[in-house]
């Protein structure tokens, strides 16, 4: 039997010029209302975080801690307690700093927008591909 080719697209941001506001009026600016807040290191004295976006919806029984709610940063200790707390909430199996780490956001992203989304894909971060809630429930419901 042979090989089935099948075509893949990638898909990257559109050019806009440097210092255009179309950019934003189009696509807006995307950011994320819960999240896990950085790390004070102990050694360097440094605060770290990534910026990953996680697959699931921060639940409303995490979203009145301060902690989700952008308070920034806690340190080594604190955040593995305060891992520990959110994956028993959310039934992750892991261990804190792996299921999850230090600056994850929780869906959904809030868009602020000047203008009424034409289309339901914006790139509104960096490099990242935001589809809206309709496209989302084709792929995933």
């Amino acid at each position: 039997m042979g090989r089935r080719e099948m075509k893949f697209w990638r898909l990257t941001s559109p050019k806009y010029d440097e210092g255009d506001y179309s950019h934003t009026y189009i696509n807006g600016d995307l950011s994320h209302a819960y999240g896990l807040p950085g790390v004070d290191c102990e050694v360097c004295g440094e605060t770290w975080g990534g910026t990953r976006f996680l697959d699931f919806k921060c639940p409303a029984a995490l979203r009145r801690l301060k902690e989700i709610n952008g308070s920034w940063p806690l340190s080594r200790e604190q955040h593995a307690q305060l891992q520990l707390k959110v994956m028993r909430t959310l039934r992750v199996k892991g261990s804190p700093f792996v299921a999850l780490r230090p600056g994850d956001c929780f869906q959904p992203a809030v868009l602020d927008i000047p203008s009424i989304p034409e289309a339901d894909l914006l790139w509104s971060g960096i490099g990242a591909l935001v589809v809206s809630a309709r496209v989302k429930r084709l792929l995933y419901d």
